[in-house]
């Protein structure tokens, strides 16, 4: 938790001040998602692991965003992963 936590309050900050949207942000998780399949599967494990991470950093800002943002909708919990 220490690893993702204090990059995702920072991000989030940032995202709030571009007016980046919770589901956008669940996108992006999504393709972080795949990117770090891809390099898994390649046998990239140093890429795949950092694709990893900003999964889960994104995943963290998504929640805390929607939640800042009071902007929690049906398509927003089809588009979240977990």
């Amino acid at each position: 938790r220490v690893l993702f936590h204090p990059p995702a309050i920072l991000i989030t900050y940032l995202f709030s001040i571009l007016k980046i949207t919770p589901n956008f942000v669940s996108l992006v998780t999504m393709i972080c998602s795949i990117g770090a399949i891809y390099f898994y599967s390649q046998e990239s494990y140093f890429m795949a692991l950092v694709f990893f991470w900003l999964r889960v950093v994104f995943d963290y800002v998504d929640g805390a965003l929607a939640r800042y943002k009071n902007q929690c909708t049906k398509f927003g919990k089809y588009l979240d992963l977990r």
